[in-house]
């Protein structure tokens, strides 16, 4: 189906991001803006982040699963000391030292955990390659080491080093079995707001509900947040295309374009939201523009 100005650049473009997932989560995926106008134009893929080697049948991966019985406090430790030194100068530094600490204490699945969860947050800051390329060193480090599964924050370093963005019923339902741990967890919220968002793009539209409620639980406990604003955008331009079914030649009705006005709106937030430095800015203003000419171009009443 071709998708007019706004429908077939756009998605186009946004399922480019997602096939792009496993570089990073849809906190950096969606703001690394330089890389996905690069790679919107080339045919070349990104690296994607290193997995872990396993013997699981495929289907659902036991890790997924397992209950969370084990000793997690050693993890909720190191979890809390490397958040609270990510606000700090310097953090590369510190995810170096924890590097070097694996090395010096192979056995340690601690030490493991605290630099697989520092890559990440790095990877997630830095928005570069080589922070992505790390994480999956440091996850396959980590999930070598000890039995993670049957830790909360084990699983859930797990769950967001692995989000690919497309469906993974496997990884949604231990997405969603996070969340009732840890209700308020926003980088879990993200990262299964956006494998339903990928969900939404191919036409599911049953899941519209759960992003908006996820994307909306974001905002709720963090407001400024630019990434919530933009994946609710993208929901309500995607209910025209995928789930209204609108096409090119076709007038726009009267809800199709309340829909795309409620994109416009909320990618609008998202931009006042994001520093001008930002290198999403380009994405976002792009997107802008594209909305505001198909209800410009449509010549519904």
């Amino acid at each position: 189906m071709t998708l007019d100005i706004m429908g077939f650049k756009m998605n186009t473009q946004f399922r480019t991001l997602l096939s792009l997932r496993g570089t990073g989560s849809i906190v950096s995926i969606i703001a690394l803006a330089a890389t996905v106008a690069a790679v919107a134009d080339s045919p070349r893929p990104s690296p994607a982040l290193p997995r872990p080697a396993s013997s699981e049948p495929t289907g659902v991966p036991g890790w997924t699963t397992a209950a969370w019985n084990g000793n997690d406090k050693p993890f909720e430790a190191a979890r809390i000391l490397v958040e609270s030194n990510a606000r700090k100068p310097g953090f590369d530094k510190y995810v170096s030292s924890l590097a070097t600490a694996v090395q010096n204490t192979p056995d340690s699945p601690t030490a493991a955990f605290a630099w697989a969860y520092a890559a990440w947050l790095n990877a997630v800051q830095a928005r570069s390659q080589s922070a992505m390329q790390e994480t999956g060193s440091a996850l396959l480090a980590f999930v070598q080491r000890g039995d993670f599964a049957h830790t909360y924050d084990g699983s859930r370093l797990r769950f967001l080093c692995e989000c690919e963005g497309r469906p993974n019923k496997a990884l949604v339902g231990l997405g969603e079995r996070l969340l009732r741990r840890g209700p308020d967890d926003v980088p879990v919220e993200l990262e299964l707001a956006g494998m339903y968002l990928y969900a939404l793009v191919q036409g599911q539209c049953s899941v519209k509900d759960r992003i908006v409620g996820l994307c909306q639980k974001v905002i709720t406990n963090w407001p400024d947040h630019p990434v919530a604003y933009a994946i609710l955008s993208h929901v309500y331009e995607d209910t025209v295309y995928e789930c209204d079914h609108h096409v090119d030649g076709t007038k726009l009705t009267a809800s199709d374009r309340a829909d795309i006005q409620k994109a416009i709106e909320l990618r609008e937030q998202s931009i006042r939201l994001t520093s001008e430095n930002d290198k999403a800015m380009f994405v976002y203003r792009n997107i802008l523009k594209q909305l505001k000419a198909t209800l410009s171009r449509d010549g519904s009443p």
